[in-house]
């Protein structure tokens, strides 16, 4: 059963929401894990996204926990910031491993009604952001759009008053959502008993990852962020969001090349596994 992605700033009643669909869905008598939260690593808030590092090892423990607990008969709620498109398509990539969906929540108020609403957890004596590591987060939170395959559907809880409780959505259209029989995922090449890739396959890729790489490493010392880079074979282009650096890419390849071993490409020409690569880089540098 599918994979519930809550996301949201702090402060925005991703855990009220979380709760209040889990006791129906609970009520209901439908098999469902344990919310999975930030509570589960067991660290204060600021702690856990006081910096990149601390922040990376939370999205590590909270992805941990979510593929322990998911399965294509069990609905498991995500109850956190969620706040990088790059770790909600992982996400969604655990959940089509587990052969099943997942369902987006995003839950949406202002900047300022979600520190106002951390300041009273602070002088309510409750765990609480310092006011540099919430702005660091409202600014480092990139919008979820229904334009991702990996972010529908989506359902917006707008909850921007005084009324904690109120998010203007119907909780039962988000069940229907989550057992919709239409949308039960068809067997493909995440979810697909594992295939070791063919000698001609792997040769193939070798080649087509050793021309983008080549192409970037000549390329990459003179480009800037927002450029979109011819790196041959591929027909497609790399677009910067960031500037990586060489090792960075490297690093890409051989994660990639790990998943190809187990997923081969659906591309048969040079040019088309090309493209795959330069679009799974694509995928990596939109993400921080």
């Amino acid at each position: 059963m599918p994979l519930v992605v809550v996301c949201g700033v702090p402060a925005s009643g991703k855990s009220t929401l979380s709760r209040l669909l889990y006791a129906k869905l609970n009520d209901s008598g439908k098999s469902i894990a344990p919310i999975v939260s930030d509570d589960d690593c067991g660290l204060p808030r600021n702690e856990m996204y006081r910096n990149s590092a601390a922040e990376k090892q939370t999205r590590s423990l909270l992805k941990a926990s979510i593929q322990r607990k998911l399965t294509n008969r069990t609905v498991v709620i995500a109850d956190s910031l969620n706040y990088i498109k790059g770790f909600r398509y992982e996400l969604f990539c655990v959940a089509r491993e587990a052969g099943t969906q997942l369902v987006l929540v995003f839950c949406n108020t202002t900047a300022e009604e979600s520190a106002l609403r951390n300041e009273a957890r602070q002088q309510r004596g409750e765990d609480a952001y310092e006011i540099e590591v919430l702005n660091g987060l409202h600014d480092r939170f990139e919008m979820p759009t229904q334009m991702n395959r990996w972010e529908r559907p989506m359902f917006i809880a707008n909850n921007t008053g005084k009324d904690q409780d109120n998010f203007g959505i119907e909780l039962d259209e988000v069940i229907q959502s989550i057992f919709d029989e239409k949308r039960a995922l068809r067997p493909n090449q995440a979810t697909a008993k594992p295939e070791v890739a063919n000698t001609d396959a792997l040769q193939i890729l070798d080649r087509a990852m050793n021309g983008v790489e080549k192409s970037l490493t000549e390329k990459l010392p003179y480009a800037e962020e927002g450029d979109q880079l011819v790196v041959p074979p591929a027909r497609k282009r790399l677009i910067l969001m960031r500037t990586p650096t060489v090792a960075e890419i490297r690093r890409h390849r051989r994660a990639y090349l790990k998943l190809a071993n187990l997923h081969p490409p659906t591309g048969r020409t040079l040019e088309q596994v090309a493209d795959e690569f330069v679009e799974h880089l694509n995928e990596q540098l939109r993400t921080r």
